[in-house]
């Protein structure tokens, strides 16, 4: 409503873009945000805001004074307040990083605002230490794409879901939810990863290649070839925690008929993918699972894949099967 967002980071932050606006216009703006989110939904949420020249010390201006802090790191007036912030309170700086920094002789804010790029991105061991170096500076520098890697979900289990037979209910559940996000952003993919802790928390996995897919039927029948050989290795008698992962994720504009296959499993393949295609389809439609490859039973508690992961933001489809399956008759 009052300023377009650049970037949504996680369910509670997002980066805009002020442009060339003056700092007055800048901090009317945020003031009317404030106001907006008061008249809407009240003063018992409150945001932070950071206004700077980089996403990065506007992170860290938002960081400072909360809750409902405004903030402002103008370039003109750096290094000034930033040398107080602790290191560990630099997006991009945790524990590991910290250690590392420690061990060149960089022990504060102060003592990295003073060393060269060329030294941070020693420390970094790539260029990311030195784009973090600029930005603390004030230069508005953005980080690369990222391209998409995988789609994967895990689940904990107790009581009878922690059975091997349950566990598989599970992973049935988990790798048609990664499916359908997979297909949904267009991918398929070429390898898939299955993976469980056992009742002595050992960990037992394996990993299948196979020529680009995106339906149900194919993913399901490799991660329940796969979950077999891992059950017979680990004799497990109880299932704690299980993960699914599909990756070697291909754009479905580079996927190539691989001709060396007959003609009718081909065929086959293409079926079943446009089978998983009007499966989506329809759930889309009508906002929940009504048709599914066998019958999927939800584990207690919550919507298997559904809960909502800090840095990724559920569409409304997966949202509304969490609520159903929690039995909440409105959101």
């Amino acid at each position: 409503k009052h300023i377009p967002v650049k970037k949504v980071w996680s369910v509670d932050e997002m980066e805009c873009d002020f442009g060339a606006l003056s700092d007055r216009e800048c901090i009317r703006i945020t003031q009317d945000i404030r106001a907006q989110i008061a008249a809407d939904i009240g003063d018992i949420v409150t945001p932070s805001i950071g206004l700077s020249s980089s996403n990065l010390l506007a992170k860290i201006a938002a960081e400072m004074n909360k809750p409902n802090a405004f903030e402002i790191l103008h370039p003109r007036d750096l290094p000034g307040r930033l040398l107080t912030v602790p290191l560990r309170d630099v997006p991009g700086i945790a524990s590991g990083m910290e250690t590392r920094l420690h061990r060149a002789g960089i022990k504060s804010m102060e003592d990295f605002w003073h060393c060269s790029p060329k030294q941070a991105r020693a420390i970094w061991r790539s260029v990311e230490g030195e784009r973090i170096w600029w930005m603390l500076k004030g230069y508005p520098i953005d980080k690369a794409p990222r391209k998409r890697a995988m789609f994967g979900h895990s689940r904990q289990l107790s009581g009878d879901w922690s059975t091997p037979k349950r566990a598989e209910d599970c992973l049935r559940l988990l790798t048609c939810q990664a499916a359908r996000r997979m297909r949904k952003e267009n991918f398929f993919a070429t390898k898939l990863n299955v993976s469980f802790k056992d009742q002595n928390k050992d960990k037992c996995g394996g990993e299948s290649h196979f020529d680009p897919a995106k339906d149900d039927h194919t993913l399901l029948r490799h991660m329940l070839s796969l979950y077999a050989q891992c059950l017979e290795r680990s004799r497990a008698e109880r299932i704690r925690h299980v993960y699914i992962t599909l990756h070697g994720l291909v754009d479905e504009r580079g996927v190539i008929d691989n001709i060396l296959i007959p003609t009718p499993k081909r065929c086959a393949r293409k079926r079943l993918s446009k089978l998983s295609d009007v499966i989506d389809q329809t759930n889309e439609k009508y906002q929940s699972n009504i048709v599914t490859v066998g019958l999927q039973e939800q584990p207690p508690g919550d919507y298997a894949g559904g809960k909502i992961a800090f840095g990724r933001i559920p569409d409304a489809m997966s949202y509304l099967k969490r609520v159903q399956a929690r039995g909440e008759d409105s959101l």
